[in-house]
């Protein structure tokens, strides 16, 4: 059901969080199930100078969750100034601010919406059977009780932060120029309507609360100071006082006679407290009409729009997009591997155009503007692009489109383009080999053509397994793995098919330990380099099922792979950049590098570094394509593994069992699901057949392991077979289903990909 709020339309859960890694992805996970009950939602974090990855979780979430949007601070300026940039950043109708380490449960968020629905401005929850500890509940409820019967200052007794605000009067609040951003005083100063309503308190889920008895007694100090004069003026009645009894102590001396020492003393304190009633009477004039100039917080980094003023590089930037008037970027398809280019363009300010020949793909609902067009054709790219002022163009995770992006690079004059070399290397398979053969690296035997018979002749010199593969095609497509001679006629033909150029490679299998080198070029050194263990399907397709990293290597391996990577690098002239390396290690330990992509990895490999290592490689990559620097500073280093989610049969998906258990547990940082109930999967032979992306993180290598198993036993896919399986019903114990009906058809579980 989708709830629709009062007056103006949509809703942002404004959530401040400082160091709160402990518990954000918990807050995040409940929020936004809550928020799914609105029409027009946002989800605004506030992150308050956090040092402890709180704001990598937090990017991790916007790179899955397009209503997730955040403002970091440079550093830690306070709750006052983290809600005061959440209120005044907030886009939607109305704001709910929730606590980050859900002691307010965002289920309870409803209760406020519905008194809003009365026609009040804001409502205030009061916190029942707090759970806070005992000086906290007394201290706030004295300062409040103070500042209400003592200063006369109009607050609600008992209100919290959890609260329902209309965002145009949280604006005006947070815009007001007052001492002290109090929102409690301030909205009944300016004549809110407002309202109280009980709601439950929980205790804190994660890590440690931020306040001290020292931060209630300035928040104290803050609220009778900032909205009272009655303090100022009790200080100016006393000094007045006292000053006028000195100087009729100051008479009477003289009258009797006293020494001059006693009478210029005496004087001297009663000018004292004249000055100081003086100086009182002067702070409350200067009270009512100083205006804060400073902004109270700067914000570092952010995926929505800040004002210059407010950003730590805010005129920098402002003149940066002054000087650049470019303001679109183009991504070549719209698989899973490209979707994150598209919610990081978007995050950075810009208009995405997707090109993909397929019109259902997932990157069409994402971009501002959708190309039906193959990415292989860069001419009638161009072409629809002359009404855009394109400032990069990118296809991760695709050998198949590098060309395309090259030749629109040249074409529409972006800043960054990469060596014509380090393409061709990328998109032929036997370029790659060449390069190989000039630097010296071990090689293995293959061989390459378009004849049929040809290449069945020269293959049969190579010995048995080979791997056919069409020297120009990406996600395994075409690519089968040969272990019997019988068979190998018909690898050649499906190779030739999916090949482009109608070209084929043949190559004998290398044994030995698979692995990927995911790293990024700059300034012409390797500045990261994730290694991974590689785990692939059986024969005849070898794709890829997980990726580990850090890989069990001995140290010399890795050390080794590097050097072979930076000298493939300088041959090529790739001097920055994405690469993604498939390589093997021998028994013998040799290495062999099997091939390369000068671009980010598929199969989700950023998610990976995001993971393991708090590296935003789609970001870096992106930026490096508009001409900027690429942040490449790992915030962390730990165990973590990504695994393919796929099937074993074809047939309709009906739905997924087990996925709320899988995504409450705490080592699972993602499950993304890339089929959705009614959609036709089928079992995983290429790229394009995953049904999505696990990644989970652990201390050791076993434990990921021991997780994974259970996680994948805790999945079942439920799947309606095809009508002409049907026959295959009883043989399961099915009764015939009838007609056509997918909701009514029989299903086979399957757990991660393995047969239930």
């Amino acid at each position: 059901m989708t709830w629709h709020l009062p007056g103006p339309s949509g809703l942002t859960a404004m959530v401040p969080c400082y160091n709160e890694i402990d518990c954000i992805d918990r807050c995040y996970t409940e929020i936004a199930r809550e928020v799914d009950r609105y029409d027009d939602v946002e989800i605004l974090f506030v992150d308050d100078g956090s040092s402890d990855g709180t704001l990598e979780r937090i990017k991790a979430f916007a790179a899955q969750d397009d209503r997730v949007k955040y403002l970091s601070f440079s550093r830690n300026f306070g709750l006052e100034a983290a809600f005061t940039a959440g209120f005044k950043y907030a886009s939607k109708g109305w704001t709910v601010q929730l606590d980050a380490d859900l002691q307010s449960p965002p289920a309870e968020m409803h209760r406020l919406v519905e008194r809003a629905r009365e026609g009040y401005d804001v409502v205030f929850a009061i916190r029942r059977d707090r759970s806070d500890a005992w000086w906290r509940r007394a201290g706030t409820h004295a300062h409040q009780v103070i500042a209400a019967h003592l200063l006369g200052i109009e607050i609600p007794l008992g209100a919290s932060v959890f609260r329902v605000v209309r965002t145009s009067v949280a604006h005006k609040i947070v815009e007001t120029r007052m001492s002290t951003p109090y929102f409690l005083a301030t909205a009944p100063l300016l004549g809110a309507r407002y309202a109280v309503e009980p709601t439950d308190h929980s205790p804190r889920q994660g890590g440690s609360g931020k306040w001290r008895l020292h931060h209630l007694v300035m928040h104290a100090v803050e609220l009778f100071v900032g909205f009272s004069y009655r303090p100022l003026m009790a200080l100016e009645v006393t000094a007045a006082t006292l000053s006028l009894a000195l100087v009729l102590a100051l008479l009477a001396s003289l009258w009797v006679g006293s020494g001059p020492v006693q009478v210029l003393g005496a004087a001297a304190l009663a000018g004292l407290l004249g000055l100081q009633a003086m100086t009182a009477r002067y702070l409350i004039r200067v009270m009512r009409v100083q205006a804060r100039t400073f902004p109270g917080f700067q914000v570092r980094e952010s995926n929505i729009p800040v004002r210059p003023e407010e950003h730590l590089y805010g005129y920098e930037m402002q003149e940066q997009m002054s000087t650049h008037a470019r303001d679109t970027v183009v991504v070549l398809g719209g698989g899973e591997d490209q979707i994150p280019a598209y919610r990081e363009a978007r995050r950075l300010g810009y208009r995405v155009v997707g090109v993909d020949l397929r019109p259902d793909c997932l990157g069409a609902q994402l971009a501002d503007e959708f190309l039906a067009i193959t990415t292989r054709d860069p001419d009638r790219i161009a072409g629809r692009l002359d009404h855009h002022r394109v400032a990069a163009v990118i296809s991760p995770a695709s050998d198949a489109a590098q060309e395309a992006v090259a030749a629109l690079c040249d074409k529409l004059g972006t800043a960054h383009r990469v060596p014509e070399g380090a393409v061709r290397a990328s998109v032929d398979k036997t370029a790659f080999h060449e390069v190989l053969r000039a630097l010296g690296f071990a090689t293995y035997p293959a061989v390459h053509g378009s004849d049929r018979e040809t290449l069945r002749r020269d293959a049969g010199r190579l010995g048995l397994p080979v791997v056919v593969k069409p020297t120009d095609s990406s996600g395994s497509k075409g690519l089968t793995c040969v272990t019997d001679a019988a068979e190998l006629d018909a690898a050649i033909v499906r190779a030739l098919d999916g090949s482009p150029s109608r070209t084929v490679v043949i190559e004998r299998l290398v044994a030995g330990s698979h692995h990927t080198a995911e790293c990024f070029i700059v300034g012409g050194e390797l500045a990261h380099a994730a290694i991974t263990e590689r785990t692939l399907t059986g024969v005849p397709h070898l794709n890829s099922i997980s990726h580990v990293v850090p890989a069990a290597l001995p140290e010399p391996i890795v050390v080794r792979v590097r050097e072979m990577i930076a000298e493939v690098t300088a041959h090529l002239g790739l001097t920055d950049g994405p690469l993604n390396v498939d390589f093997v290690v021998t028994p013998q330990a040799d290495i062999v590098l099997i091939e390369m992509g000068a671009r980010l990895g598929g199969n989700g490999m950023p998610l990976l570094s995001r993971e393991a290592f708090g590296l935003n490689t789609v970001e870096a990559a992106l930026r490096l394509a508009l001409g900027q620097t690429p942040d490449l500073r790992a915030t962390r280093q730990q165990v973590a593994m990504l695994h393919i989610l796929h099937v074993d049969r074809e047939g309709t998906l009906i739905g997924v069992d087990g996925e709320q258990e899988v995504r409450a547990r705490p080592e699972v940082r993602l499950l993304e699901l890339f089929k959705r109930p009614g959609e036709r999967v089928r079992p995983y032979t290429q790229a394009n057949e995953k049904l999505g992306y696990l990644v989970i993180v652990a201390p050791t290598h076993d434990e990921l392991r021991r997780v994974r198993d259970e996680v994948l036993a805790t999945l079942r896919w439920q799947i309606a077979p095809d009508l002409i399986d049907l026959a295959d019903a009883d043989e399961v114990g099915e009764a015939d289903p009838g007609p056509a009906d997918a909701a009514a058809l029989p299903t086979h579980p399957t757990r991660g990909g393995i047969p239930a």
